[in-house]
């Protein structure tokens, strides 16, 4: 029986890179960087049951005075029951400060797959959670906002009968947050964006979707938010059939009105998605993916 997989987290001293001198496992010069702290939660392994043998951290936040917050998943106790949403605040040596699961329902797989968090320490987790046997419906679209403690301050729970994901969160300059995700129309229709903004008390301000010219998995896949309000989204739309997928950028205003879309398209796009995206501070958007050729014929 094999090792189960671990919720791991490595915290680099950015900036500070070593010579290798002291690793004797790394070629001489190359750069390489220490480790400030390291920990690894190792979970019980269920051999009949796999999927749920698997810690998974997804997404870090930092939070105020050097600590950080994880979000991810964790196993269900008994087998057979998916696993559970997982939000851990550590502080800055690493020791843990609280822990919240959310147990929506058993035999469902809940993942908490994005986090932000304000300077006070509020921190915003988006997920999902879909039925862990056979088809993935019900499926649910979740958003949790809590408080520099740990305590929950609001949650939005979206109900689909066909596959809905929260993939990113950013917060605003008013203290809401934006949700980016996709939701499915069904086999035959693919699925399009879903864009969700919430004000601070996690009402509902607002919501967008968007899909690709032809039927395919089109979805938003990150956020940011600029100074000004403005709302950037980055994701992929199928725009030739089949998974001839465009990059695309679209920029809204902080009620929702779009102000411009842009996408690319090449010859060979195969799958293409940018998976993050950053505003600057003077407006500038940078974004980053992936970008894949057709397999040959």
């Amino acid at each position: 029986m094999g090792r189960g997989a671990g919720f791991l987290l490595l915290l680099m001293l950015a900036g500070a890179p070593v010579r290798a001198g002291g690793h004797p496992a790394v070629p001489a010069g190359a750069t390489v960087f220490e480790n400030e702290w390291c920990f690894c939660i190792m979970p019980t392994i269920v051999p009949d049951n796999p999927p749920s043998a698997a810690s998974v951290a997804y997404a870090v936040a930092p939070l105020p005075g050097g600590g950080l917050a994880l979000v991810g998943a964790e196993p269900r106790e008994r087998p057979g029951l998916g696993a559970g949403w997982l939000v851990r605040a550590q502080d800055a040596t690493g020791a843990l400060r609280w822990s919240r699961s959310l147990g929506w329902a058993e035999e469902f797989h809940e993942a908490a797959r994005a986090a932000a968090a304000d300077p006070a320490g509020r921190l915003v987790v988006a997920g999902y959670a879909e039925h862990a046997r056979g088809t993935p419906v019900p499926a649910r679209w979740l958003v949790v906002a809590y408080s520099p403690d740990g305590a929950m301050l609001w949650r939005d729970d979206l109900a689909a009968e066909q596959p809905l994901r929260a993939e990113a969160v950013a917060l605003t300059p008013a203290g809401g947050a934006v949700v980016a995700g996709w939701r499915s129309d069904g086999p035959a229709a693919g699925s399009r964006w879903l864009i969700r903004s919430y004000d601070r008390e996690g009402r509902l301000a607002w919501t967008r979707t968007a899909g690709g010219r032809t039927a395919g998995p089109s979805g938003a896949r990150a956020v940011a938010v600029g100074p000004d309000g403005r709302v950037i989204v980055a994701g992929n739309l199928i725009e030739a059939g089949g998974a001839r997928s465009a990059w695309c950028l679209r920029a809204y205003d902080a009620g929702g009105t779009l102000l411009w879309s842009r996408t690319q398209l090449d010859p060979d796009s195969w799958l293409d998605a940018p998976y993050a995206v950053a505003v600057g501070p003077e407006g500038r958007i940078a974004a980053a993916g992936k970008t894949a050729g057709a397999p040959a014929a």
